[in-house]
């Protein structure tokens, strides 16, 4: 009776343990799939002169994709600031 208890208390815990794992999976999956997609990756750099280098750099490091290039128009937003730094936007990197 006692390695029958044994071997019911193992089978449990084990089966516990699987799903626990199994959902954890799923869980770290789910994050990930969440972290790679588009709603979350900044896909727009906004760039001064200086920092135009290290927008294209980002951008590639971050998507793998080939940026594209953009004078940015200030007279459309006025308070859009160089995401490296306080100086107003020159230029919009980005997909499209």
């Amino acid at each position: 009776m006692g390695s029958e208890r044994e071997a019911f208390s193992f089978l449990l815990v084990f089966s516990l343990l699987q799903w626990f794992v199994d959902n954890l999976v799923q869980s770290v999956n789910n994050f990930v799939e969440i972290l790679c997609s588009k709603e979350v990756l900044n896909l727009e750099k906004f760039s001064c002169e200086t920092h135009i280098n290290q927008a294209l750099d980002m951008f590639v490091a971050e998507t793998g994709e080939f940026p594209i290039l953009d004078k940015y128009n200030s007279e459309d937003n006025l308070s859009t600031k160089c995401s490296y730094c306080e100086e107003d936007a020159t230029y919009i990197v980005s997909r499209k």
